[in-house]
């Protein structure tokens, strides 16, 4: 689970940003929901690998980083989703 997203944050700058730090072609999918009255991102995403360890390595690396080109303060932090659906 990705925390803190810039709630104007789209899905492509959201995987840009997975690319730039290494994890291009290391996660299945992304789940980013978005607030029907508003349009915009809830401030979290949903990142799901393919296995554990490469997720324990995401957490580490995008911990504390920010989406390029936001004008938002925000920094991003990454735990373990507490149920993990399958």
């Amino acid at each position: 689970m990705l925390r803190n997203l810039p709630n104007r944050a789209k899905e492509a700058r959201l995987t840009d940003h997975l690319k730039n730090l290494g994890f291009g072609n290391s996660y299945e999918t992304i789940y980013m929901p978005l607030d029907r009255k508003t349009g915009v991102n809830k401030g979290y995403a949903f990142v799901r690998f393919r296995d554990e360890a490469m997720a324990a390595e995401f957490n580490k690396k995008v911990e504390e980083t920010q989406l390029p080109g936001s004008s938002s303060s925000k920094r991003l932090t990454a735990s373990f989703a507490a149920y993990q659906g399958r």
